[in-house]
């Protein structure tokens, strides 16, 4: 995996900055889509059955974090 400081600074900048409350006001006043909400709950759903433990699901997003980086750079 690459280690963190090995990510963009943009990226981390990004991802890792805390909402002011008026951002996070304003995220949370955005419009909701009922049909898409139901979506990520079934994907959800899906991802814990497919990897029930937090040793599976943290193996699956290693692994994968390394495909992606592996392609990107």
């Amino acid at each position: 995996m690459t280690p963190r400081q090995k990510l963009d600074p943009k990226i981390r900048e990004r991802y890792e900055r805390a909402l002011s409350d008026e951002e996070w006001q304003r995220i949370q006043a955005l419009p909701r889509d009922p049909e898409s909400d139901e979506e990520v709950l079934d994907l959800a759903r899906w991802f814990r059955r497919r990897y029930p433990t937090a040793k599976e699901r943290f193996a699956y997003v290693r692994r994968k974090y390394a495909e992606w980086t592996r392609r990107t750079g």
